[in-house]
């Protein structure tokens, strides 16, 4: 579904496509196979190519992908309900054992999705922090 939105050249295909990444987004956070399925399947690089796809620098669509913003926050949201959660035990922080296992099993997996998301956010952020936007 993910595939097929983002090619779809309609205003429907990306409604569709917001609709599967909340999805993703919540089955991924309760599901460590879910999780392990979507890995498999090479989400990272699907990711990679909705954000690559969406026009930042532009805004008031009503075309919902193309409100930066909105697709960006999905996009966001499902990537981090991949990851193992954060959890302050005892003044520590510590992964969620099952997940991170995922990734220790698998650090493929892990590096997708660096690979997929990190350089681009990193360019989302600094043009973020630029004064003339």
């Amino acid at each position: 579904l993910l595939a097929n939105g983002i090619s779809s050249p309609c205003a429907h295909g990306s409604v569709v496509v917001t609709e599967v990444l909340y999805i993703l987004a919540v089955l991924t956070n309760y599901s460590d196979r879910f999780t392990e399925e979507v890995l498999k399947q090479d989400v990272s690089a699907l990711l990679r190519q909705m954000v690559l796809a969406m026009d930042l620098g532009r805004s008031g669509n009503s075309n919902a992908m193309a409100q930066p913003g909105a697709g960006l926050i999905r996009v966001l949201a499902a990537v981090a309900s991949m990851l193992p959660a954060v959890k302050l035990v005892d003044s520590t922080c510590r992964c969620e054992e099952k997940r991170a296992q995922l990734f220790r099993n698998n650090p493929a997996y892990l590096d997708a999705l660096g690979e997929a998301c990190l350089p681009l956010l990193v360019e989302v952020y600094e043009a973020s922090m630029d004064p003339s936007i």
